[in-house]
């Protein structure tokens, strides 16, 4: 897959490039690899290991602190977790 960035006249948010960012994370099959990753206390998650990344790292590429961003939407098993 080829990525091609021109430079243009249009006015981007700050969330433009995550479709970017989305792309290459589904390139290298990042959500299947971590995924495949099983933790002893918890063989089944109620978020896959894989959608937990994707979400840190949109939010770090958006310039947003992951851990304030996710803690008030996460259940108690998710924040004992981060």
């Amino acid at each position: 897959m080829r990525f091609e960035i021109e430079q243009g006249e249009q006015l981007l948010s700050s969330h433009s490039g995550l479709a970017l960012v989305g792309e290459i994370l589904n390139m290298v099959g990042l959500s299947k690899r971590l995924d495949g990753v099983v933790l002893n206390d918890h063989p089944c998650p109620e978020i896959s290991h894989g959608d937990v990344a994707k979400a840190m790292i949109g939010l770090i590429c958006v310039g947003a602190c992951p851990t304030n961003h996710l803690a008030h939407r996460a259940t108690d098993a998710y924040t004992t977790c981060i």
